[in-house]
């Protein structure tokens, strides 16, 4: 994304202000809520998805032209990378001397072995991780698989966009790895039997939410998503979105006190949804949040 300056943002930003509120649209969902001086939009992304998805609209477009500074979950950048693999390493390894299938019951080793075998990762690749590990791998692997990329997702394509000066994050890298890394082992073990069973029940699971999300269906994405998690363990909601949700609203409410301008929020679209959500938080404090989008 090239400089946003001059004419191009001063007329970007008045459209803004004055008439970009349209009727939602069967599109990427997008929120705003504002204040005297301040307005922020929030837009759902999804962090993986297949080159040729088609998540950019004019809406979107013209809010990125009159961001003032850009929030994202955490930074993507090589750097961060780089350290990303060095960490995931450090809390992902098995113990030496034991396997990932050690800490399962012969069942139990069953179910994720077959599950690997949909998602091409081989058990010997699989095995030197811990049950955190090894379900993240199998997600990303089964989704690599079906023509996802990390690089196309959302947050990768707009953080390689914008200028650095612009971005602001939420979290580090560190601290979203930790979020699975502390589950006690039981809840990791529950993760990975999770997602091994959704692989094999629920093939399709992935590509039916991206079209939800393509289309702004919140209902559908909550269905797909947020139900089933809470079917899984309620306390993987509170872990990985309430609490979240809840440090972010307060940095947001502050932004809205403290700083005039236009910003822009991209966060996963779970953020989003439900009765936990950004939105709905903000909207509990008395603020007014209208989807846009």
């Amino acid at each position: 994304m090239t400089l946003r300056l001059g004419l191009a943002k001063a007329f970007a930003t008045c459209c803004i202000w004055i008439g970009c509120a349209a009727a939602a649209q069967a599109l990427p969902p997008l929120w705003s809520v504002a204040d005297d001086d301040t307005r922020i939009w929030f837009f759902g992304s999804v962090h993986i998805l297949p080159e040729d998805t088609q998540w950019r609209s004019d809406e979107l477009e013209t809010v990125l032209a009159a961001a003032d500074a850009v929030y994202f979950e955490a930074p993507l950048q090589l750097s961060d990378q780089e350290r990303l693999g060095a960490e995931t390493l450090k809390l992902g390894l098995v113990d030496s001397g034991t396997r990932l299938l050690d800490s399962l019951a012969p069942e139990e080793a069953a179910i994720v072995e077959r599950a690997a075998k949909l998602a091409g990762v081989p058990m010997s690749g699989l095995n030197i991780w811990k049950p955190w590990m090894a379900a993240n791998l199998l997600t990303t692997q089964y989704a690599a698989k079906q023509g996802y990329d990390f690089m196309a997702g959302v947050d990768m394509t707009l953080q390689n966009e914008i200028p650095l000066d612009q971005q602001r994050y939420f979290e580090t890298i560190d601290e979203q790895l930790h979020f699975l890394a502390d589950m006690p082992a039981d809840k990791q073990i529950d993760l990975l039997l999770t997602t091994a069973r959704d692989l094999d029940r629920n093939p399709d699971s992935l590509n039916l939410m991206v079209s939800a999300w393509e289309k702004g269906d919140i209902a559908e994405l909550e269905s797909t998503f947020l139900e089933s998690m809470e079917a899984a363990d309620p306390s993987w909601n509170d872990t990985l979105l309430k609490e979240r949700n809840e440090r972010w609203v307060a940095e947001i409410k502050s932004l809205l006190a403290e700083e005039p301008g236009n910003f822009l929020v991209v966060v996963g679209a779970a953020h989003l949804i439900g009765k936990d959500s950004v939105p709905t938080m903000l909207e509990a404090t008395g603020l007014k949040v209208e989807r846009v989008q």
